[in-house]
């Protein structure tokens, strides 16, 4: 290391060298140049290398400011012993990778270094702190790849520190070089270089080489700081070298002359052709009136001639005065009606490429469901809907059986257009309920735990003290406080961080911190000296649009402190849409500062800008453009494989995909649908393309198989650890569903939100957010509603076309679907009816009566193949008509959605025949519900 320190003929104070001392400077000058070698322990380094470094002499006359180097390390010596190592728990070397002195300071790890050495510091001088770094090797976590780099603050005792804030500790101090520098923006082993200006007292802030930083007052010392790998980083950086030079200012000079006023202005001019630059006019800067030269307008002037603009600058010292030596520039066409083009030349379409969109639709159920038939299902790539195989459905319904799901391909030539040709593959299992898993073990609780205590001097480190995590209870050592008390002395702090295991229990072995000062009283600064305000001008042009020339606009004003204009009545400061000739009022607005109203602004008279041109004649046909090239085919493919643990990534180029037929071939091992088996679900994904439509592409790059699925469920929550660091937004959603009674199917609702700060929902009209009272079919409709984070408001809500999700039978439940009627016919007797009501619980409910409304007709709601039907035992009387013998059950399939019940005759002049019926669930042998009907069930 250079240690400049020791030439205490070039203190960092201001003033100059006398002439006196120069013939000095120069004899050590000429012997130090001829000096090698080594005196002592200190390696020599020969003046003209150094001056070569840092120009460390400025040798001009005694009147000059003298460029001095307060600090210079390039780590020659190969040591870091003059560095105080304040964090930090790294390896240090010196390898010979240096640009300036031939070595560097590696770290391997965090450090946070402070030099020893007090330099003295002028607040009349300006310093400039530099220092070079750079990565060798990154960081595991990229965020802890940040450098700092500065001073640190001494007060006159020489062992007070401040920072920023005033504060006597080592955080918080003043990096005018860097603060913070994400180094991993900048490639490994690039040097970057940091430069910070400083000089005087005040607020610490950003600063430039001709805008330096002051530091905070009661400074009188500085130390060489940087931090390389902030904040534990486990990277490798290395700094080439360290320097703090100074340079002092002049006197201070005469009050300067005043500023000078200055206006742009422009004036206008109507003309066949291009006139001749204009000469003469003035402009008033107290009146802010323009005198236009000879032939030449203010403002816009009227007529259908080119309207020429030209451009003139006012200037005068000071305020106020007019100026009338304007030079004008050349003038130009500032607008003038324009020719209709020609028409350009249409090109031929190119040949369209190959829509695929692969689907997939799921179903519960408690066995594997059938393969859906095929093309029974369709996909519209114009809307981009699918219309899934009766049965299954394209999004995932609630339930707890376990969810089977099936694909197919749909392909359709270009962007629109319907496939209703599809193949589906074996359903398979996509997702069923899993075992519990084991309880996790118990978080470490932890608390950074503050205390705080007012005394004039440093005191001792605190012991003692405890925290319960049960109760959240601190209990702070004797002569300390959990919160700052009031006083005037300076507050201390001592900090420790406090831990058990689980989220009870006490930690009552503390190690507090050395106390540092939190904030004491500093002292105020000199107010700095008023100066006068400029003047603020501005030119302004409102618009207007009319049939004929308006009058000329009055009022409005000017806010110099928002830069926005409120224009005359019936004028607009932007130019308004319409047909009619646009007119423009030029006026000037003018205040005393930079912040303001001008009230008091004249407009000139209005001029036509701009009005529509006569229609041109129309241009002729173009001649038919080239074939456009065939459009890209692209398809995003997925394969699937079963296994314990995660299989190896597909080969690429091992599998391949046809356009033509729409075929995938997965690699082997894997497969283009989801296989069954109770192992996790891997996927991984390539992307095929080809030109055109037909073809098949085998060169694709298979993506890392992730999980896609697999059984288990949680286990139980293990206890509070510590908080980890807020995330970004997730997105929240929620299912909404809104209700409405109707005799009739109604239209699909719009409009509604969800707040999801509130958790409130608003239906949209004539809709409810819970199940309205009523005798009408109760209608459903959902929509997913989502915000970014967990507040805010969704008021874009698409909703499904409504479905009828209940109506009212004869009884007290509400039905999920509507009842099955069994409707009798008149066989010369009284009529019966039995109607079945399936409830939201799952159960049915039989009922027979009387019944005047006689209906063979299908019902209204095709049940499905659930439930079966069945008259278990004769009461009295006998069937005419069965559909199935007695104890036989029939199903309601889609082809017995509906059954009669037929009044029966037991004997000659009997009109009564009653047995019992139930019901069950398909496939099951549980009894849901009987009762006794009238009549007899026979297949429609």
């Amino acid at each position: 290391m250079v240690k400049v320190k020791r030439l205490p003929a070039i203190p960092a104070v201001g003033g100059s060298v006398p002439k006196s001392l120069h013939p000095i400077l120069n004899a050590i000058r000429s012997n130090l140049n001829q000096m090698n070698g080594q005196v002592g322990n200190d390696p020599l380094v020969s003046l003209s290398e150094l001056t070569n470094r840092l120009s460390l002499i400025n040798d001009n006359d005694s009147s000059s400011n003298i460029s001095s180097v307060n600090f210079f390390e390039d780590w020659s010596s190969r040591s870091s012993k003059d560095w105080h190592e304040y964090l930090g728990d790294t390896n240090i070397s010196f390898p010979q990778n240096g640009e300036v002195g031939g070595h560097v300071l590696n770290a391997s790890g965090y450090t946070w270094r402070i030099h020893k050495d007090l330099i003295p510091y002028n607040a009349e001088w300006i310093y400039r702190v530099s220092c070079r770094i750079r990565r060798t090797v990154a960081a595991t976590d990229p965020l802890k790849e940040r450098v700092f780099a500065g001073i640190t603050g001494v007060s006159s005792d020489g062992r007070t520190l401040i920072n920023v804030n005033g504060t006597d500790t080592f955080s918080s101090q003043h990096y005018a070089a860097t603060s913070g520098f994400d180094m991993s923006q900048v490639p490994i082993g690039e040097w970057q270089t940091f430069n910070g200006w400083f000089s005087g007292y005040g607020v610490f802030t950003s600063n430039t080489e001709t805008n330096p930083t002051p530091l905070t007052a009661g400074i009188a010392y500085i130390r060489p700081t940087f931090i390389l790998n902030y904040n534990g980083g486990d990277g490798e950086m290395e700094c080439d070298f360290f320097s703090i030079e100074s340079v002092s200012r002049g006197a201070i000079g005469a009050d300067g002359v005043d500023g000078k006023s200055v206006a742009q202005l422009t004036i206008y001019r109507r003309a066949a052709s291009q006139p001749a630059t204009p000469v003469g006019g003035s402009y008033n800067f107290n009146t802010d009136i323009i005198g236009a030269p000879t032939n030449w307008s203010a403002s816009i002037p009227p007529g259908t001639d080119p309207l020429y603009a030209s451009v003139g600058i006012a200037s005068i010292d000071g305020t106020d005065g007019t100026d009338t030596t304007i030079t004008w520039g050349l003038p130009d066409i500032l607008a003038q009606n324009g020719l209709d083009g020609s028409n350009g030349f249409n090109g031929i379409d190119g040949t369209n490429g190959t829509s695929v969109y692969l689907a997939r639709v799921f179903k519960r159920q408690a066995s594997a469901p059938a393969t859906p038939p095929d093309n029974s299902a369709t996909y519209n790539f114009s809307t981009n809907t699918l219309t899934p195989p009766s049965g299954w459905s394209d999004t995932i319904p609630a339930g707890t059986d376990p969810l089977y799901a099936t694909e197919a391909t749909f392909a359709a030539p270009g962007a629109t257009g319907t496939d209703s040709t599809q193949t589906w593959t074996t359903p398979v299992i996509f997702t069923q309920d899993g075992d519990d898993g084991n309880d996790g073990v118990n978080g470490q609780s932890t608390y950074l735990f503050s205390i705080y205590r007012r005394a004039s001097s440093a005191p001792t480190t605190p012991v003692g003290g405890s925290f319960n995590f049960g109760t959240n209870v601190p209990i702070a050592p004797a002569g300390w406080s959990v919160s700052p008390q009031a006083g005037t002395d300076p507050l201390y702090v001592s900090t420790t961080l406090a831990s058990v295991s689980g989220d009870t229990g006490t930690d009552s072995t503390l190690t507090w911190s050395v106390p540092e000062i939190l904030v004491r009283d500093g002292a105020d600064g000199l107010d700095g000296a008023t100066g006068s305000d400029g003047k603020s001008v501005a030119q302004l042009t409102v618009y207007r649009r009319a049939a004929s020339s308006p009058g000329t606009p009055s009022g409005g004003n000017y806010d110099f402190g928002t830069d926005s204009i409120t224009a005359p009545a019936n004028w607009s400061p932007s130019i308004p849409a319409g047909t009619d000739p646009l007119y423009a009022s030029v006026g000037i607005a003018s205040i005393i500062g930079l912040s303001g109203v001008d009230n008091s602004i004249v407009w000139g008279a209005p001029d036509i800008l701009a009005q529509n041109g006569e229609d041109g004649a129309d241009g002729s046909n173009g001649t038919n453009g080239t074939n456009g090239t065939n459009g890209l085919s692209v398809y995003q493919g997925s394969v699937y494989r079963r296994a314990s643990t995660a299989p190896a990534t597909p080969a690429n180029n091992s599998g391949s995909y046809n356009f033509g037929t729409n075929t995938l071939t997965p690699p082997p091992g894997w497969s283009s649908s989801v296989p069954a088996g109770s192992d996790p679900l891997y996927v991984s994904d390539a992307s095929f393309s080809i030109q055109g439509t037909t073809g098949t592409d085998s060169i694709q790059t298979w993506t890392t198989p992730t999980i896609a699925a697999q059984d288990g469920q949680d286990g139980q929550n293990g206890n509070n650890g510590n908080d980890g660091a807020d995330g970004t937004n997730g997105l929240s959603t929620y299912q909404f569903s809104v209700y409405r009674r109707s005799s009739f199917a109604p239209s699909t609702p719009v409009g509604g939100s969800f707040n999801f700060g509130t958790n409130t929902p608003t239906a949209p009209s004539s809709w409810f957010t819970s199940v309205p009272s009523g005798d009408d079919p109760l209608w459903v409709s959902q929509a997913l509603a989502s915000v970014s984070g967990d507040t805010g408001t969704d008021s874009t809500l698409s909703w499904t076309v409504p479905t009828i999700m209940a109506q009212n039978g004869s009884g007290t439940s509400d039905f999920v679907n509507m009842p099955s009627q069994f409707s009798s016919e008149a066989i010369g007797a009284l009529p019966q009816t039995a109607t079945i009501k399936f409830k939201r619980d799952g159960t049915i409910e039989l009922d027979g009566g009387p019944n005047s409304n006689w209906n063979a007709g299908a019902p209204q709601t095709t049940l499905g193949d659930n439930y079966d039907v069945r008259c278990s035992q004769m009461i009295s009387g006998s069937w005419d008509i069965q559909a199935a013998a007695v104890g036989t059950w029939v199903a309601l399939s889609s082809d017995r959605s509906w059954m009669v019940l037929r009044t029966l005759m037991e004997g000659a002049g009997s009109d009564t025949a009653s047995g019992i019926f139930q019901i069950r669930r398909s496939g099951e042998t549980t009894i849901l519900d009987s009762s006794t009907g009238i009549g007899e069930a026979a297949d429609a």
